[in-house]
């Protein structure tokens, strides 16, 4: 995962992962079962690691609502 590549303490971020699982196990199968179906996720020993790095690449996102940048024409933000 990024965090524990990127200088975090594997420990921790570990740890904090286990208590979200733990904490919202049911939403977060859901929202998995949703993206990959299944099937995918049996077959996928990671899954866990590729729905919660799809739900956090949200650096555009943030930017936005904080107004520090205006939202893409894209963007499903947009007014």
């Amino acid at each position: 995962m990024y965090m524990i590549n990127s200088g975090y303490d594997k420990e921790k971020v570990n740890e904090a992962l286990e208590l979200l699982y733990r904490d919202r196990k049911n939403e977060f199968y859901e929202l998995s079962q949703a993206f990959l179906g299944k099937e995918k996720m049996d077959k996928m020993p990671n899954w866990k690691e590729f729905v919660l790095n799809f739900c956090l690449d949200l650096r555009d996102s943030f930017k936005t609502w904080t107004n520090q940048k205006p939202p893409s024409p894209t963007s499903p933000q947009k007014d």
